[in-house]
């Protein structure tokens, strides 16, 4: 990847600044780019050899999907030449390039990695998102088909479905069984029959991992694959969180449904009690938020560089007094260091 990743940032991406990588794949690698003309920052997918060829069929499908908490595509288009390395099988011919949002806090792998589960406050505003973008989806006729928290980028605080290398047109879906990330899969997904609720299971293991730490169940038996899904049952009587959630609990059993048109449509999340329910937030008052600001300057000294959105994932879950705060009284105090 690197070979390839620096004769990029020495040649350019046909008007694009390389800046660094950002991850890879079986299709090639992702970087994040600046236009040499507007100077707007860009994630780049990049793709060499046979994963170039994947990356048609994504760009038609991403190119549709218009929503707030979808990463945006910008467009498509090739390189002239991509270097032969021994890392990324490559043809020596053209690379395919997909130019996107660029979602400077990352995955929501990497904020969990980075400061933990998430609190009660971004748990709403996260399964509010997803469930928004698959009901989208579904008003549009896709089955994303690989929804995990590597998937889920946070741009300007906002929750973001991408990477779309998977996603199928319902209509056009196969019985290519076994597509997907196998922990994030639901029962159907291993014998090829996708449908809407398919994204359903997969964002219900994700909210687990949000809420927890760690995905409810093991890997299935290949040998058994239906007794194995049969005979799951959630347990969190023993994750080890201090502020259990019972209405999350409720709606991730009810979307880790084995049978698909059991688990709850994305239209029924939204109006779900967990997030019609607001929660408890620390409203407070000036003495307290001026105590309170000179403990975020403390803090911010000890975080560093970063953005605003950053620092806020950063004091989150941390026993600073902030856990509570909601999002309004974080960005009035910020403002003010």
């Amino acid at each position: 990847m690197l070979f390839l990743f620096y004769h990029l940032k020495m040649e350019g991406v046909q008007g694009f600044e390389v800046l660094r990588p950002l991850g890879k794949g079986s299709f090639g690698f992702v970087a994040q780019v600046k236009s040499n003309q507007s100077g707007a920052v860009y994630a780049a997918k990049i793709s060499t050899g046979m994963g170039k060829a994947l990356l048609a069929p994504e760009s038609n499908i991403h190119s549709c999907m218009v929503h707030p908490n979808i990463v945006q595509f910008v467009s498509s288009f090739d390189i002239a030449y991509c270097p032969q390395n021994p890392i990324i099988p490559s043809a020596g011919g053209n690379c395919g390039v997909i130019l996107l949002e660029f979602c400077d806090v990352g995955t929501l792998s990497d904020v969990i990695k980075q400061y933990g589960v998430l609190n009660h406050e971004q748990l709403i505003r996260l399964t509010s998102a997803m469930a928004s973008a698959l009901l989208y989806m579904r008003e549009q006729g896709v089955i994303h088909r690989d929804v995990k928290p590597d998937n889920i980028l946070f741009c300007n605080n906002y929750a973001k479905l991408g990477d779309f290398g998977v996603a199928k047109f319902a209509e056009d879906v196969q019985n290519d069984a076994g597509t997907g990330t196998p922990l994030f899969m639901a029962y159907e997904s291993f014998i090829g029959e996708y449908t809407y609720a398919t994204d359903v299971y997969a964002l219900g293991v994700t909210l687990y991992v949000a809420y927890t730490g760690n995905t409810p169940f093991p890997l299935p038996n290949p040998n058994n694959l239906m007794q194995s899904f049969a005979q799951r049952r959630l347990d969190f009587s023993k994750i080890g969180r201090r502020d259990r959630i019972p209405e999350l609990e409720n709606l991730i059993m009810m979307m880790l449904q084995f049978q698909p048109h059991k688990r709850i449509p994305p239209k029924a999340i939204l109006n779900h009690p967990f997030l019609t329910t607001n929660p408890t937030k620390m409203e407070i008052d000036d003495d307290e938020a001026e105590k309170l600001l000179l403990n975020i300057r403390k803090l911010k000294m000890d975080f560093g560089q970063g953005t605003r959105e950053q620092f806020y994932y950063y004091l989150a879950n941390r026993n600073t007094g902030t856990t509570m705060m909601s999002l309004r009284t974080f960005t009035s105090l910020y403002d003010k260091l």
